[in-house]
């Protein structure tokens, strides 16, 4: 009795894995997940992935949707893209554990001095201490 649910809980790390992998994510990772949560994994394999921005994609200023790099119009809500705009990543300080992180999302400016100011006001909102910004598009 306890081979055959060692076995089937391999076999839901299988699947896991077999299920993250089509969706882009870590086949090992997941292999490890599905053996030790068993059918719970599954179900946490089949959620859809959260997207995150990549070369050719950018979060669109309005609506903050994920939209291809080059659109002159945003998709969702239908606002047309600056193409004049700069794209930088913050960089700040959390003040209770005094680590420099950056920030998984992108500010949009037409210069540096304006990402900085918006980076400024999200840190403040935040309670972090801003460190600064980079140009990351060229």
């Amino acid at each position: 009795m306890e081979f055959f649910v060692v076995v089937l809980w391999f076999i839901f790390g299988f699947v896991a894995s077999s299920i993250a992998s089509s969706k882009g994510r870590s086949g090992c990772g997941w292999f490890i997940l599905g053996v030790l949560l068993g059918p719970f994994g599954l179900v946490v394999a089949f959620l859809p992935a959260i997207e995150k921005e990549d070369g050719l994609t950018k979060k669109c200023p309005y609506c903050a949707e994920l939209i291809k790099r080059e659109a002159k119009v945003c998709r969702y809500c239908g606002k047309e893209q600056n193409p004049n705009q700069l794209t930088f990543e913050l960089t700040f300080r959390k003040r209770s554990f005094n680590l420099v992180a950056k920030s998984d999302d992108y500010i949009y400016a037409d210069t540096e001095a304006e990402a900085a100011d918006k980076g400024n006001k999200i840190c403040e909102e935040n309670g972090w201490t801003f460190v600064g910004v980079k140009r990351i598009d060229s």
